[in-house]
């Protein structure tokens, strides 16, 4: 029996098991049953760590990918390791202080607007309508309620609002550019896109169901059923153009090049700088570096380069739908029974 069948087997195994554990922690969570310490943190390492596994042994050799020269200082001996250690110091500069977020995403914007009039003769329409459009459902799925009801700071939706169709050309033309991560929109695969995005939703049920696990919050702005379903595609579009689609194929590209001949160094490089500081970006705390990082960043990172950017982003609505629906339900439920809640709690 081969590795990759092995690795299937025990994903199927692991993710039934975490699966219905999950269902039963969160259906005594509704009635407001107390949850032990840190079961959301196992469900989500033992979880992550046999997805990655199956991601991994189930990918082609990364050895295929192929060789591109340096994107900076291409004319310079030293300039793969001198972009490197510009890599790595803006890695240390998020991961030891909460002002390095904010610094990579003035960044982001920055590489995203040199790259665009660098590369503008490879820019199509179809892609540009395709980012718009993006940037488009996301906003009219949750940005809007996030505005109205001060979910979300309004520049961070506006930010988003602007910058993810640029961000996600520039995204598209890195993935051609270093044959990392496929888009099936934007090679006109429909009907693939969407099993794909089916897929994603499939494959992180149990950190969905873990992410959920001993929240307290309960939106009563959430007062539909329909907005559960909508709202995780705010976060899900957005933030897959910018830490998947964008993040690892740019840190890919900077680094391959000081990675002679060990393109899977450059690319687990890559893979953890995108998961954590996705993490961090969500707060400055050890929870969000291990947690929101390692254990959802880094799979959906991997998910991407080793898929397709569909599947992230049905990783990534997964992820949040399952809280989303958590904190719907609990608010009906105090909606209904306002003073039995109240009881219990005391």
């Amino acid at each position: 029996m081969s590795i990759q069948s092995v690795a299937q087997i025990a994903l199927a195994i692991v993710w039934l098991a975490t699966t219905i554990a999950g269902v039963i922690v969160l259906s005594g969570e509704i009635r407001n049953k107390r949850v032990p310490a840190g079961l959301d943190r196992g469900f989500a390492v033992a979880y992550a760590a046999v997805l990655l596994w199956y991601l991994v042994s189930s990918r082609p050799s990364i050895g295929q990918l192929p060789e591109f020269p340096p994107l900076v200082f291409a004319n310079w001996q030293f300039g793969p390791p001198a972009m490197a250690l510009v890599v790595a110091t803006l890695f240390c500069l998020t991961v030891v202080s909460d002002k390095g977020a904010p610094v990579l995403l003035l960044l982001y914007c920055v590489v995203t607007l040199l790259i665009l009039v660098a590369w503008r003769s490879q820019i199509t329409g179809y892609a540009a309508a395709l980012g718009i459009a993006v940037s488009l459902i996301a906003f009219v799925a949750g940005g809007i309620l996030f505005w109205k009801n001060a979910f979300v700071p309004k520049a961070n939706v506006l930010i988003f609002l602007l910058f993810v169709p640029p961000m996600f050309i520039v995204g598209s033309l890195l993935a051609t550019h270093t044959g990392l991560g496929r888009i099936r929109l934007l090679e006109g695969q429909y009907g693939n896109a969407i099993l794909s995005f089916l897929r994603g939703c499939a494959l992180f049920v149990p950190l969905g169901l873990a992410n959920a696990v001993g929240r307290q919050e309960a939106y009563p702005w959430i007062n539909a059923w329909w907005k559960p379903v909508v709202v995780p595609f705010w976060s899900g579009l957005n933030e897959e153009v910018m830490f998947r689609l964008f993040l690892v194929p740019l840190c890919y590209a900077l680094l391959r090049p000081a990675f002679v001949g060990h393109p899977g160094l450059a690319l687990m490089a890559a893979i953890l700088f995108s998961g954590i500081t996705f993490g961090l970006t969500h707060g400055h705390t050890w929870k969000h570096f291990w947690l929101t990082g390692l254990c959802y960043g880094v799979p959906m990172a991997v998910v991407f380069a080793m898929r397709d950017w569909e599947h992230a982003v049905g990783a990534h609505y997964m992820i949040n739908f399952v809280p989303w629906v958590m904190g719907f339900l609990k608010a009906r439920r105090r909606r209904n029974h306002p003073v039995s809640d109240s009881v219990e709690q005391e």
